[in-house]
């Protein structure tokens, strides 16, 4: 499942300061347990999230995040694959990548 967050609760000169952080993760529950967390915190957004190492390729993509969790263990392929063809996009800024396993 793929998700892209377009709606804020916050004011759009504050979204604009924010990070924007992207979460490959196939636990919907933690996913919207940290989105509304975020709500509440002024310096982070959670723009987008999937379970899916191919989707989250798509979103780096699209939405350019400044800071990406991954999750090593998924359902649907491994974050190390993700890893390795993020190496290959050469962004600029790079992002901060958070790699997390339970």
């Amino acid at each position: 499942m793929i998700s892209v967050f377009t709606t804020f609760d916050r004011k759009a000169e504050s979204f604009m300061t924010a990070r924007s952080i992207l979460w490959l993760e196939d636990n919907v529950q933690q996913v919207e347990a940290l989105r509304t967390y975020l709500t509440s915190v002024k310096d982070f957004v959670l723009v987008g999230s999937t379970g899916s190492a191919y989707e989250a390729l798509e979103l780096v993509k699209e939405l350019h995040p400044d800071i990406i969790l991954v999750d090593l263990d998924l359902d649907y392929g491994h974050g190390y694959i993700f890893l390795d063809d993020l190496k290959s996009f050469r962004l600029r800024p790079r992002p901060f990548v958070a790699v997390v396993s339970h």
